[in-house]
């Protein structure tokens, strides 16, 4: 399939499995499920597949130390 020349700069985000995601947090794959149920990782549905934006793996970590730093914790 074609590109058109004005979409060549575009790069689709890396897409993570469940068990990618665990490793990445250091955490089960179940609770990323958790997470997931609960909102606070969002997952792309692919048909049957669930993936996880990388760089939503990446806000999720940030927003979990501005939350810590917020409440007193480690600098």
């Amino acid at each position: 399939m074609a590109i058109a020349a004005s979409h060549r700069s575009f790069e689709p985000p890396e897409l993570l499995t469940v068990n990618q995601v665990a490793d990445l947090l250091s955490v089960s794959p179940r609770l990323v499920w958790l997470l997931s149920e609960q909102n606070k990782l969002l997952p792309v549905r692919i048909r049957r597949c669930t993936r996880w934006r990388r760089t939503d793996i990446y806000r999720y970590i940030d927003q979990l130390g501005s939350a810590s730093k917020a409440q007193g914790g480690e600098p």
